[in-house]
């Protein structure tokens, strides 16, 4: 790479052409390959080629102009590249990926948006590939749905360890969780490890979202990436993991580690589930005290009674008392969904916005508080307010930002002046969402702080 800034620099100076097709290359400047693919800017036809050893740098020329190939090393030495790969197909004319690596075989088939090849293949027939797939983008003769199969098979040689959210065009989503070439965990409604892997592998037409992978997953399935074809066919117990070891038993009270991820909506549920001070079951006294001193003599019980010395009463061994109390109510048991919280999977992130000041109470994940600036979204809010007022129409429920990278919804909590913020990373927010802000802001309790 030049240093930044300099007239070679790709990163600052590089603009995409528009009378021939573009190729990005990805891969490190000792790639054998590099040379052979960069003389395609005097092929016939000829391409525009740039080439970078950074995926983050990638990205930003990908988000630059249109792109039709890239050609990606599939053993990259840092990780990113499923990133890249995911954010890239969002595009809404998606370049077409050509993963070399170090696999011998036959590639991925030509019709696909994501294809392999091996990287040490006739250098000749490799430009023929790209040549080819260059001029498929710009007869938009390939497909654009890519399935889960396809994204999964290419990131075998990837570094990355990453929890993906697939939805299929049915919009029925499943949870991908992948770790240096290897799926660790999956979930999808109520099926868990290899056959819900299977089922995420049949799907055609998915949108990816790409997160990050918690510390404390807990792995529920063992299988790797270059060989997927055994997974998606029904045949994956030879690459399950053994089941952990059963422990002896404890006489203590063991505490369990929690597997969901921690999110605002699973907050709020738990909190919206809490009993009510009180409402337990409530011991009533008892009506009649226990009559262990019916054996004394009546003068002994009158009121002029008065033990002499050496004189006691025995207290009985064991006392019964008569509560009258109903037994408690059988407790409804908890499904168990793993690491994944099921009510906070359709958000990328939720924030509450104070009502005195546009302070941000509380923001899950954590790590998404510097993007929600309270007082400009309190002052989106107040503005469509005052708009609606000068149309002489009814206050808005609620106001949504939306672009092509997501939507931002801002929904007022009833008897209160906060407001709620939430973040969808697809730029969807259909019933399914409405649903869940709904329920969220309802299920908010009155107090974070």
């Amino acid at each position: 790479m030049h240093p930044p800034g300099t007239p070679s620099d790709p990163l600052h100076t590089w603009r995409p052409a528009s009378d021939r097709s573009n190729v990005l290359i990805v891969a490190p400047s000792s790639a054998g390959y590099l040379d052979a693919l960069t003389s395609l800017r005097k092929g016939k036809p000829p391409c525009e080629v740039v080439s970078m050893d950074s995926t983050q740098d990638s990205l930003r020329l990908v988000r630059r102009g249109s792109i039709a190939v890239v050609v990606l090393d599939g053993h990259p030495g840092e990780a990113g590249s499923l990133e890249f790969i995911i954010e890239s197909l969002a595009k809404q004319r998606p370049p077409i990926f050509l993963i070399l690596t170090r696999k011998p075989g036959p590639g991925a088939p030509l019709h696909r948006r994501i294809r392999t090849a091996a990287a040490g293949m006739d250098y000749a027939l490799l430009k023929n590939l790209v040549l080819e797939a260059a001029g498929q983008f710009e007869e938009d003769s390939v497909p654009r749905s890519v399935s889960a199969f396809e994204l999964l098979e290419s990131a075998a040689g990837f570094p990355d360890e990453a929890w993906l959210r697939v939805t299929n065009e049915r919009e029925e989503s499943g949870d991908l969780c992948v770790r240096a070439g290897r799926i660790v965990y999956s979930e999808v409604e109520r099926l868990s490890g290899s056959r819900a892997a299977a089922r995420i592998l049949s799907w055609n037409d998915c949108r990816f979202e790409c997160r990050e992978l918690p510390a404390f997953l807990g792995k529920n399935m063992d299988h790797p990436l270059d060989n997927l074809s055994a997974l998606a066919q029904g045949a994956p117990t030879q690459y399950q993991s053994a089941p952990p070891p059963v422990p002896a038993p404890s006489t203590e009270a063991a505490i369990e580690e929690p597997l969901d991820f921690p999110s605002l909506a699973s907050y709020v549920d738990e909190l919206s589930a809490a009993p009510e001070p009180g409402r337990g079951g409530d011991i009533e006294e008892p009506l009649m005290m226990p009559e262990f001193m019916a054996d004394l003599p009546e003068a002994q019980c009158g009121n002029g009674f008065s033990p002499a010395a050496g004189d006691f009463l025995e207290e009985p061994a064991e006392l019964t008392f008569e509560t009258g109390m109903a037994e408690p109510p059988p407790e409804v048991p908890r499904k168990e969904t793993g690491f994944i919280s099921v009510s906070g999977s359709v958000f990328a992130a939720v924030a509450v916005i104070a009502a005195g000041d546009p302070e941000i109470e509380i923001c899950m994940p954590e790590r998404e508080r510097p993007y929600f600036d309270g007082p400009l979204l309190r002052g989106l809010y107040d503005q469509a307010r005052q708009c609606a007022s000068l149309r002489r129409m009814d206050a808005p429920s609620s106001v949504r930002i939306r672009s092509a990278e997501g939507t931002l919804a801002l929904e007022p909590v009833p008897g209160s002046s906060r407001l709620v913020a939430a973040y969808v990373k697809d730029g969807g927010f259909g019933p399914r969402e409405e649903a869940e802000l709904r329920c969220l802001v309802e299920n908010l309790p009155a107090v974070v702080r």
